[in-house]
């Protein structure tokens, strides 16, 4: 007997360990690595195994033996040479494998369900988890997709600035200075030669500035260039603004502060390919109510666009930037930013963290409102 139930525990483990390789071999990846988490569920799985096979076993094993001896002795049996201690004895293992059984079976039961409902939850967690990465890899694939046109549309800009040509003589020069040599018998200013690409913006910074005068500002004369002449410049700063509208457009999850920083990120990119000469002629096209009302404006606060804008201040204390005159001052509160407060708190806005911009408002005071009646307006709530 001994022998017996010895020989089928060993069976028994003999399966088992079996049992684990097999199915190690088909939860674990093929690799070189062993799987841990692999490993344990196997291991885990075959002590079950083993475990439930000889409780079964035993169960069997008394259930029959105890049944046989009742049966030995009840009335009218023929084989009543079994002793009293075997008779005894018979009726407490069937006694104890009717208890054993009648207890494991809604145990088992019970487990069931448990494991039932593990696994529910398992499948749900897997379930958010496959979810998590349907949304990091849609969110992915959406950053490709837009990087891939952004910088496509950073080489057309590139291509747009090779195409500029501009003819200075399209700018109405200063009335005075004409006079002036043509009452001394000279003849009038020449116009420079047409240029082209990048020099154009140089180009449009000194005519503008030149042919200013009390009663047409540069940025009177620039406005006039843009109407009249909107073919030299106007598809420049349209594509330009599309490139800023589509990066603050983009969609990207999590908080505000994530998204502004990979949104600006980019604008950055956009910011490196832009020469001195160029954020002056941006600084003036995007002043208020000259090319829109103030939606590029304020794109260029938001992203700090201006911030290297080489800012100079003279010694009476006013903002100066190259190509830019000085009695247009008043422009370069366009682009600051306030918070709402009492007293108002001026920040940089569109020049970002360009310290003589920072200067400069640090020394107003917390009184100062700007050029009465000008207020600025808040990009804080964009």
């Amino acid at each position: 007997m001994i022998l017996f139930v010895a020989l089928y525990v060993a069976v028994i483990v003999i399966i088992g360990i079996y049992l684990k390789r097999t199915i190690y071999n088909l939860a674990a990846p093929k690799s070189d690595k062993p799987d841990v988490e692999a490993a344990e569920i196997a291991r885990l799985i075959a002590i079950v195994f083993v475990i439930g096979t000889i409780l079964m076993g035993a169960l069997l094993v008394f259930d029959y033996y105890g049944h046989s001896m009742a049966a030995a002795h009840a009335p009218g049996a023929k084989d009543t040479n079994t002793s009293d201690f075997a008779t005894e004895m018979g009726g407490f293992l069937g006694t104890f494998g009717d208890f054993f059984g009648g207890f494991v079976n809604p145990v088992l039961t019970f487990g069931t369900l448990i494991a039932l409902a593990v696994t529910i939850l398992l499948q749900r967690v897997q379930l958010r988890d496959a979810r998590s990465e349907a949304s990091q890899n849609r969110q992915h694939a959406n950053i490709q997709a837009f990087e891939t046109t952004f910088f496509h549309l950073l080489n057309l800009h590139a291509e747009n600035v090779k195409n500029l040509s501009f003819d200075p003589a399209v700018v109405r020069a200063n009335p005075n200075l004409v006079r002036s040599r043509v009452l001394a018998g000279l003849a009038p200013p020449s116009s420079p030669p047409v240029v082209f690409g990048r020099q154009v913006f140089a180009e449009v910074l000194k005519a503008t500035a030149a042919g200013a005068s009390s009663s047409m500002t540069q940025l009177d004369l620039y406005r006039l260039l843009q109407k009249e002449h909107n073919h030299i410049l106007g598809h420049y700063f349209r594509h330009l603004y599309q490139v800023l509208n589509l990066v603050d457009k983009l969609s990207i999850e999590g908080d505000d502060a994530t998204r502004y920083k990979m949104r600006k990120g980019y604008t950055s990119f956009l910011r490196a390919q832009l020469s001195s000469h160029e954020l002056a002629v941006l600084f003036l096209n995007c002043t208020f109510n000259t090319v829109d009302d103030g939606k590029f404006r304020n794109l260029l606060i938001w992203y700090k666009l201006l911030e290297h804008l080489p800012v100079s201040m003279n010694v009476v204390g006013e903002l100066s930037a190259p190509g830019i005159v000085s009695y247009d001052q008043w422009i370069f509160f366009e682009y600051f930013d306030a918070k709402p407060a009492d007293p108002l708190v001026w920040l940089p806005g569109a020049f970002g963290k360009n310290p003589v911009v920072k200067k400069f408002l640090d020394g107003q005071g917390n009184n100062w409102a700007g050029p009465v009646p000008w207020r600025p307006k808040s990009t804080e709530n964009k």
